[in-house]
């Protein structure tokens, strides 16, 4: 009986229900072992008050509990500080814009490699060698119609990441949902901590799927395959990424860091 790994990262921004669930699941092999991991902010969506957090106890997290059902559920809730993320653009001298806050890619970077360091030291623990670990958002699942057969070319060297929807490219990895091999975990857990120290400069484009593309490739034993198979829909729920009160809310922490800064 196959034990895959599913991990979430990222904001929730959606609530999600037997039914959201029960439609990825039939995309993968009948009577799996699924250990599924959250990692996640304290907030369902950037712009919720600081007093709206969510933690353990939070409802929210009860009816994803409810939704896997029997799977094995672990969850991680981190405080989310988007003071830190801008920061870090600053220490590495980046603009704060291009056609999106950088610092955004920065935190989800983080939530990445939070995700990953997390599937690994229990992996490790636990003396579990996954064959196949799926890494994907809550706001991405609900339009995920197919996964091919990428779960059975999956070996402990390879990373299927080159994206093939909405359209193809060997340089743009997809950062919506990742398919790898423990390798491929490990590589990741490293990407918001030493992303910059790889030897090219990745963030010379500043487009977030450019960027992971050229990080995988600075690990020449790690086999970068392409998503052939992978059928996505835009998510209803990813548009509250491009919201007005998103990017309200994240120009006023640029403005809030500046205003920091001068003091």
């Amino acid at each position: 009986m196959a034990r895959i790994c599913i991990g979430f990262f990222g904001f929730i921004r959606n609530s999600i229900n037997y039914e959201i669930f029960n439609q990825f699941k039939q995309l993968l092999p009948a009577n799996s072992i699924l250990d599924i991991f959250i990692t996640c902010p304290n907030k369902v969506n950037e712009y919720d008050d600081p007093l709206s957090i969510i933690d353990m106890h939070s409802e929210i997290i009860k009816d994803i509990r409810a939704a896997f059902g029997t799977c094995n559920v672990y969850v991680d809730i981190y405080e989310y500080d988007p003071l830190i993320f801008i920061k870090k653009v600053r220490n590495l001298r980046l603009p704060d814009y291009t056609s999106y806050p950088i610092y955004r890619v920065f935190s989800g970077h983080f939530s990445i490699s939070r995700l990953c360091r997390n599937i690994t030291n229990f992996a490790r623990d636990n003396h579990i060698n996954y064959k196949n670990i799926i890494l994907t958002r809550f706001d991405i699942i609900p339009g995920v119609k197919s996964l091919g057969n990428l779960l059975e070319h999956v070996d402990e060297n390879n990373i299927h990441i080159w994206r093939r929807c909405p359209y193809s490219s060997d340089t743009d990895a997809e950062d919506r949902i990742i398919i790898s091999s423990m390798k491929g975990v490990h590589a990741l857990a490293d990407l918001y901590e030493n992303g910059n120290t790889r030897g090219i400069d990745i963030y010379e484009t500043l487009v977030p799927e450019n960027i992971l593309g050229k990080y995988l490739t600075t690990f020449p034993n790690l086999i970068k395959l392409p998503q052939d198979g992978i059928k996505m829909e835009l998510s209803p729920s990813i548009k509250v990424k491009y919201s007005g009160n998103t990017r309200d809310y994240m120009n006023s922490m640029l403005k809030k860091y500046e205003e920091i800064s001068i003091t």
